[in-house]
């Protein structure tokens, strides 16, 4: 019998394969093992054509083609069925028929490596089966640059905040990282966005800084999206975080236009006193905001008259006194 990647027309009726008795409908009858090169992976819509023919009159094989997938090319195939499409074998035993079944290979990973299969779900130790198939050809699906190899999400946490760096070693018409976080470890929410390199053969590092974490655990994942819209997940990282005294995380924008954000993380509950100077010591503008318990953003606003130029803001909460340069 033979197999591959191009169709045989008429089948040939030679070394066939002929399905005896086959009681177990989860047994597979065929299979083949497909990879793809490392910097690649499997895309797009897969067809299986076959020649099929019943051996006896008795009851007609039902047929399917499944197929398994690994995200590397040595990786395993493990227990899950990707896709499966079923067909029936009808029609005066002995009577060859073409059947071809077709399958889409899912998105949102990157398959390397796929097994397609062929077995009888009708088959049982009541109903053995038997059934002929020759000249079995697959159309292979597209095998599309893989967009993105990715290193572990890797955190530590300090001082109020939550520190993620991770790195790409190859990258292809990549977009950019959602940071995601959760309390649960099941809903996340997106708190930030960083661009993707988009090309790239060289390993890439990137770096975010979580400025506003809740108390508790934190555990936070990456959402790889590509030009395309298709998007895949990163390994989940959990940081247990205890607010100890009062820390300014974060002063931002950096240029600004019409107001500033203080990330404030407190132990417990006070004041921050906020001063913004011009580049000479003059006092532009101040206030007194309540500091929570926890993780708090305090807002400077009405900043849209400030010129151009370099400016001081100074940010004073109990004996923790913070300053920064800002431009606007």
């Amino acid at each position: 019998m033979s197999s591959g990647f191009a169709d045989f027309g008429p089948h040939s009726g030679e070394q066939m394969m002929v399905v005896s008795s086959s009681t177990v409908a989860t047994a597979l009858v065929w299979q083949r093992t497909i990879v793809t090169t490392t910097s690649t992976h499997f895309q797009g819509v897969m067809t299986v054509s076959a020649w099929f023919a019943k051996v006896n009159a008795l009851t007609s094989p039902a047929i399917a083609i499944e197929i398994k997938g690994a995200t590397s090319p040595t990786g395993s195939l493990g227990a899950t069925v990707l896709s499966t499409s079923t067909a029936t074998v009808s029609g005066t035993a002995g009577t060859w028929q073409k059947i071809s079944l077709s399958f889409t290979i899912p998105t949102g990973t990157n398959y390397q490596k796929l097994q397609i299969a062929i077995r009888s779900t009708n088959a049982s130790g009541i109903t053995p089966l038997s059934f002929a198939v020759d000249d079995i050809c697959m159309a292979e699906p597209a095998a599309g640059t893989l967009p993105i190899i990715l290193t572990a999400l890797k955190g530590s946490y300090a001082n109020g905040v939550s520190s993620l760096t991770w790195s790409t070693l190859q990258e292809s018409n990549s977009s950019h990282f959602d940071i995601e976080r959760s309390s649960d470890g099941v809903n996340f929410t997106a708190i930030g966005k960083t661009d993707a390199k988009g090309v790239s053969d060289k390993q890439t590092n990137y770096a975010f800084n979580d400025i506003r974490v809740n108390p508790g655990t934190n555990y936070y994942r990456l959402k790889l999206v590509d030009k395309d819209g298709l998007y895949q997940y990163s390994n989940v990282v959990a940081l247990s975080v205890s607010i100890k005294g009062t820390n300014v995380t974060g002063i931002y924008p950096n240029p600004f236009t019409d107001k500033v954000n203080i990330a404030v993380s407190s132990e417990v509950n006070t004041q921050a006193s906020i001063s913004l100077f011009d580049n000479a010591g003059k006092l532009l503008a101040k206030q007194v905001s309540t500091i929570n318990k926890g993780a708090n953003n305090v807002v400077l606003q009405n900043l849209d008259n400030l010129a151009r130029g370099f400016y001081i803001i100074k940010v004073q909460v109990g004996d923790v006194v913070t300053t920064q340069k800002l431009i606007k």
